[in-house]
C-alpha cells in the first residue's frame, strides 16, 4: 500500500494558514498590505473581541473584478509577480498569492468589492474555504473584506491564542507601523466600536506620529534627511538625547515603504547614539530607506518583515555618518520647568497612561469649558469620579485631601480656556518609556472608551495602572523644528555670558533669554574622554615614563593575548616588555592617567578579555572609567580662566550635550519660567 500520497486541498490551505495565519495580527497585516497596494487614498480597520471575533478591513482602492474574485482566494493566486525575475523586483507589499487561501480556509469571510469604471460591486461569502454565494449588489467604490470567527474550524489553533488584550496589543503595533509606513493614506482604526486613531493622511509623518503616538513622543522629534547617494536614500525623524526609552520599540524602520526588522540598521542608529544617551536607554526613530530593489531581499521569511542588504558594511557606514550628523546638527540643550503638581497623590512607580488621560478628558473634561453653573460643573465633576471608581477601583482619589484630583483637572481645563494656552499632561522624565501623553486641552474627532487601549504600552498591562503624581505644564508657544537648527559651524556655547559657580558645581552662564547651568565634572570628563579617543585615533597618544615600573603578572593566555596586542597597548600609551614566565613589566602610561589609575586601565582590559569581548569597546568602557576619574569634581571650585578654556574645548567637541554616561553637560530654564515663579507672567 502505498505511504506517500497527496493532500487534500482543504488539509493543505489549513496548513499554509499556519504558515501566513499565524494570530489575528497576521490577518491584520495581509489585508492592510493589500489595500495599501490597491492605491487606497482611505483605510479603516476595525476590529472586535482580540480579532478573534471581527476583522473589517475597508479601503477605496482600485476595487477586485468579479471574474477575479473566485481566482483571487485559490492558493499562489497574485497579481503582483508573473515571472521568477519579479521576486528579485519587489515593488509590492503583497506578493505571494497565498494570504486570502489561508484566511479563508479557517474563518468565515465576506469580500465586497468595486472596481472605479463598474456600476455594481460584487460580494462573495466563503466559510472554512468553501464558497457560499456571489453576487451584484451597489458599494462604494474600493474593497471590503470582513472576517469572522477565525480558526472556527481548527479549534487547536484556536485554543493556543493569547487572549483578547494580548492578541489587540499586537495588531496595534501592526496597524501603528502601517499607518506610518503610508502617511499619505489616511487610516482610520476602531477597537470595539470606538475609533483609537486616525492619522490625516497628509504625507507628514510627524503628524502621523502625534495621532498615534501623542505629542510627548512627536515633540521630542528631529527632521532626519539623508543626501541621496548611488546606495541608498534614508528620511525620517529621529528623537532627541534626552528622550530614551527602556526598549527599542519604537525604533521602526522601513525599506521600501515595507515595515523591516533588521540588525544592521539597529546597530547604526545604537552607534550613532553612543555615548549621548545613559546606558541600557534607547533612541527612538522613524526612518524610511529606499533602495534599489534588487540590492535587497525581502523573501527570507514568510512574514516578510526580515530583509537582508547585498553591500550590509556599506551601507551601516553611510547610516551612521548621516544620523551622527544630523543629531548634531540641532540644539540638544533640554529645557527645564519648575511647576510640579500633585494631582494624584501616588507614588511615582503607579503610572497612569496617555490612554486614561485622553479619555478622561475626551468623555468629560471638555464638557467643563461649557458648564454654565456650579451645579451643571458639579454634576461633571461626580461623573468623572464614578469612571474613576469604575474603571480604577485601586486608583487613589481622596476627596478628602487640600487639593482634590478632580478639581485640579477641572481647573486646568478652564484655566486654559480663559488664557488660551496649551495645556498639556506630562509625566516625570525619569520614565518616559512608561507614557506617552497627550494634551488635555486638544480637541477631539474620536470618542474613546477607557477600556480601550491605543498604544502598546497600555494594552499590554491594562487595568493595573494606578493615578499617579503628574505634571502640568504651560508652554508659550510650540518650538518649531527649525529653531533648533544649528548652521554649521555653530555651537550652544558660542556667546554664553558667565555668571558664576553655583553650590561648587555648576557653572552659570546667560545668553538672550535662557540661563544655562553646565555640569563642570560632566564638561570635563567629556573633554577628557573626546581628547583621548582622538589622540588614540591618530596615534599621537602621549605617555608618561615611570620612575617605577609597574609589574603585572597573569595567566599565560593573558600574557599571549597581551604580547600579540603589543602595537595596540603601544597606540594607547603603555610602553610594555615580557618579563619572566607570565609577567609583564610596564614601563609608561598614557599621561591622563597615574600610576595606579594606569595599571588599574591595563588590567580591567587584559581580565575582560574572554573570547566574547571585543577591545575596542573595552578601550572605551576603561577610558570612560578614566575620564571620569581624572575630571574635576563636584564642590571643587574653578576661576575664570578655567571656564573660558572649557568653554573652548565644549565647542571643539562633536557631541557636546552629554558625558560618556549619557548624563546631560547643560540644561536651560528660559526667562518665562523664572518670571512665573516671581508672579510676573
Amino acid at each position: 500500500m502505498s505511504k506517500i500520497h497527496v493532500l487534500d486541498p482543504s488539509i493543505a490551505n489549513k496548513i499554509a494558514a499556519g504558515e501566513v495565519v499565524e494570530k489575528p495580527a497576521s490577518v491584520i497585516k495581509e489585508l492592510i498590505e493589500n489595500a495599501i497596494d490597491a492605491g487606497s487614498s482611505n483605510i479603516t480597520v476595525e476590529i472586535k473581541g482580540g480579532g478573534k471575533d471581527y476583522i473589517r478591513i475597508s479601503d477605496d482602492g482600485y476595487g477586485i473584478d468579479a471574474e477575479d474574485m473566485l481566482t483571487a482566494f485559490q492558493r499562489h493566486a497574485t497579481s503582483k509577480i508573473s515571472k521568477i525575475d519579479d521576486i528579485y523586483n519587489i515593488q509590492s507589499l503583497g506578493f505571494r498569492g497565498e494570504a486570502l487561501a489561508s484566511i479563508a480556509s479557517v474563518s468565515h469571510i465576506e469580500l465586497i468589492s468595486k472596481v472605479r469604471d463598474k456600476e455594481f460591486g460584487e460580494k462573495l461569502s466563503l466559510a472554512g474555504g468553501k464558497i457560499l454565494s456571489q453576487e451584484s449588489i451597489g458599494a462604494s467604490n474600493g474593497t471590503t473584506i470582513v472576517m469572522k470567527d477565525l480558526f472556527f474550524n481548527t479549534p487547536a489553533r484556536l485554543k493556543f491564542l493569547k487572549s483578547d488584550g494580548a492578541e489587540q496589543n499586537a495588531i496595534s503595533t501592526i496597524v501603528n507601523k502601517l499607518a506610518l509606513s503610508h502617511t499619505d493614506i489616511s487610516f482610520k482604526y476602531i477597537i470595539n466600536d470606538r475609533i483609537t486613531f486616525k492619522t490625516p493622511g497628509n504625507s507628514n509623518l510627524k503628524d502621523a506620529v502625534y495621532e498615534i503616538f501623542g505629542k510627548n513622543v512627536s515633540s521630542e522629534l528631529i527632521p532626519f534627511d539623508l543626501e541621496e547617494t548611488a546606495d541608498v536614500k534614508a528620511t525620517g525623524l529621529l528623537s532627541t538625547i534626552h528622550f530614551t526609552r527602556g526598549n527599542r520599540q519604537l525604533q521602526v524602520v522601513f525599506v521600501n515603504g515595507r515595515y523591516v526588522v533588521n540588525k544592521l540598521v539597529s546597530e547604526s542608529l545604537e552607534l550613532a547614539y553612543k555615548g549621548l544617551v545613559p546606558l541600557h536607554r534607547h533612541p527612538v526613530c522613524f526612518l524610511f530607506l529606499e533602495l534599489d530593489p534588487k540590492t535587497i531581499d525581502v523573501n527570507i521569511h514568510p512574514s516578510k518583515t526580515e530583509i537582508k542588504f547585498h553591500q550590509e558594511d556599506n551601507i551601516k557606514q553611510i547610516l551612521y555618518s548621516a544620523l551622527r550628523k544630523c543629531i548634531n546638527s540641532y540644539n540638544q540643550v533640554p529645557q527645564e520647568a519648575f511647576q510640579k503638581v500633585d494631582v494624584f497623590s501616588r507614588p511615582l512607580e503607579n503610572m497612569i497612561t496617555s490612554k486614561e488621560t485622553k479619555v478622561l478628558k475626551e468623555d468629560h473634561l471638555t464638557n467643563f469649558k461649557d458648564s454654565k453653573d456650579s451645579k451643571e460643573t458639579n454634576a461633571l465633576k461626580n461623573d468623572v469620579r464614578q469612571s474613576i471608581n469604575t474603571h480604577y477601583p485601586n486608583a487613589s482619589n481622596k476627596t478628602e485631601s487640600v487639593n482634590d484630583p478632580v478639581d485640579l483637572l477641572y481647573q486646568s481645563v478652564h484655566k486654559e480656556s480663559e488664557n488660551a494656552k496649551e495645556t498639556i499632561i506630562q509625566t516625570s522624565t525619569l520614565m518616559p518609556e512608561d507614557i506617552i501623553s497627550k494634551e488635555l486641552s486638544r480637541p477631539s474627532s474620536s470618542s474613546t472608551s477607557i477600556n480601550s487601549p491605543q498604544n502598546t504600552q497600555a494594552s499590554s498591562i491594562g487595568n493595573q495602572y494606578d493615578f499617579k503624581d503628574i505634571i502640568v505644564r504651560e508652554t508659550v508657544e510650540n518650538t518649531d523644528d527649525k529653531d533648533l537648527y544649528l548652521p554649521e559651524g555653530q555651537s550652544v556655547y558660542d556667546d554664553l555670558s558667565y555668571i558664576g559657580q553655583a553650590f561648587g558645581t555648576y557653572l552659570l552662564f546667560q545668553k538672550d533669554t535662557q540661563l544655562y547651568f553646565l555640569d563642570q565634572h560632566a564638561a570635563h570628563e567629556k573633554i577628557l574622554y573626546e581628547t583621548f579617543k582622538e589622540k588614540y585615533r591618530k596615534r599621537k597618544m602621549d605617555a608618561q615614563l615611570l620612575l617605577d615600573p609597574i609589574t603585572i603578572s597573569m595567566t599565560y593566555n593573558e600574557q599571549e593575548f597581551l604580547l600579540e596586542n603589543l602595537k595596540t597597548f603601544s597606540d594607547l600609551g603603555f610602553e610594555i616588555e615580557a618579563f619572566g614566565m607570565n609577567d609583564i613589566i610596564v614601563r609608561s602610561v598614557p599621561i591622563l592617567f597615574d600610576r595606579p589609575a594606569g595599571k588599574f586601565f591595563l588590567e580591567a582590559l587584559i581580565q575582560k578579555i574572554d573570547g566574547h569581548h571585543d577591545l575596542s569597546t573595552l578601550q572605551d568602557d576603561e577610558i570612560i572609567m578614566q575620564s571620569c576619574k581624572a575630571a574635576i569634581k563636584a564642590n571643587q571650585w574653578v576661576d575664570n580662566a578655567e571656564v573660558a578654556h572649557m568653554l573652548k574645548d565644549l565647542r571643539n567637541l562633536e557631541d557636546p550635550y552629554t558625558c560618556p554616561h549619557g548624563r546631560p553637560i547643560i540644561i536651560a530654564i528660559h526667562k518665562y519660567e523664572i518670571e512665573r515663579k516671581f508672579k510676573r507672567s
